[in-house]
């Protein structure tokens, strides 16, 4: 018996299973996702990355939109990491080819045009949104506000607008109990430039559209799922150095938390889990799409965040490391184990 295409629903488990595994691996020694992503699956019940996947599966059809909301700024540069961008396009990429949606990525007014590059990256035509409502295979990028206000203004004129049928955060600032966003590791206060886009998920909660978040620092729009493990176990998690009287965790509540090592991966392994779904191999983009999204994202001005330098690395790790982590992802969705047939008999 099968399901969702040529796979069974006990190989979609266990491929759910192993893309977690890789997804949540901590290459990089951070210690956080080692001690949040036990307690964020057992909140789920069931694969991160699948559950997300199987989500979006049951509300998307053709011609739906879709919110992608991707990235931060890093301060006082104020330009945007390579995380959250190249995994925003990445989905937007994966839900186009999977759905026929309608993708609208939603990011810091600074980075509009580095992630308008990133898309490009990904074989995405980036145009206006009301050009994309008349097109098929287009996305669009806007740029979101920072004044609180405006922002929910702007998040009821959107969902108004475009109805969409979810909505997802890669690697976006979120506010703590105090309304502040804060930057890592220690917590310094970020209002003053970061985008207020949980504003969207305020007025999606209302609406009743599938919420997703995907992050790997705790500071990330959807880690109020476990706000109670960030603030018992992680430094700065109670108590932040900026003066708030709160901690670095995020507070937004979303449907589905994808707790990844790196956030890109994350949104990878959601990729990853929507090809086996959809029994479409070309949903998950490879490791040539992904050089050349990470190498777009740096000549428009992409940094990779903890160096604070226009180098091709993703959260300190090298492209040679990222792109092993994608092919391995892209194995593990299409490679199939079989002995041959002299071996058992």
């Amino acid at each position: 018996m099968t399901a969702g295409g040529g796979f069974s629903k006990e190989k979609i488990e266990l491929i759910g299973e192993n893309v977690d595994r890789l997804v949540s691996l901590d290459v990089a020694n951070r210690e956080f996702i080692t001690i949040m992503y036990p307690p964020t699956r057992e909140r789920h019940g069931r694969p991160l990355c699948l559950l997300a996947a199987e989500k979006l599966r049951e509300r998307l059809g053709a011609g739906d939109f879709v919110l992608i909301a991707c990235g931060m700024l890093v301060y006082p540069l104020e330009l945007a990491e390579t995380d959250g961008p190249l995994g925003g396009a990445a989905l937007a990429r994966a839900l186009q080819l999977g759905f026929g949606v309608k993708p609208v990525l939603v990011t810091d007014h600074a980075a509009t045009s580095m992630t308008k590059a990133v898309c490009r990256g990904a074989s995405l035509n980036v145009t206006d949104v009301e050009r994309l409502k008349k097109t098929e295979r287009t996305v669009s990028v806007i740029g979101f506000p920072i004044d609180e206000d405006e922002a929910r203004k702007e998040a009821d004129s959107l969902i108004q607008d475009l109805s969409p049928k979810a909505l997802i955060a890669i690697e976006c600032r979120g506010r703590n109990e105090k309304g502040v966003y804060h930057a890592l590791p220690k917590g310094r206060n970020m209002n003053h430039i970061a985008a207020k886009i949980p504003g969207l998920y305020d007025k999606a909660k209302e609406m009743g559209i599938l919420t997703i978040g995907i992050g790997d620092g705790g500071n990330e729009i959807g880690w109020g799922i476990v706000n109670d493990v960030i603030k018992e176990k992680i430094p700065y998690g109670d108590k932040c150095s900026c003066g708030c009287g709160g901690g670095i965790g995020d507070t937004t509540v979303v449907d589905v938390l994808v707790a990844a090592s790196v956030s890109n991966w994350g949104a990878y392994g959601i990729c990853a889990c929507l090809s086996v779904l959809l029994n479409n191999a070309e949903i998950l983009h490879d490791a040539k799409i992904e050089s050349r999204m990470l190498r777009e994202c740096i000549d428009a001005g992409g940094i990779n965040g903890p160096s604070f330098l226009p180098e091709p690395k993703v959260d300190g790790l090298s492209e040679e490391t990222d792109l092993a982590f994608l092919t391995m992802l892209v194995e593990m969705t299409r490679a199939g184990f079989q002995y041959p047939d002299f071996a058992t008999k």
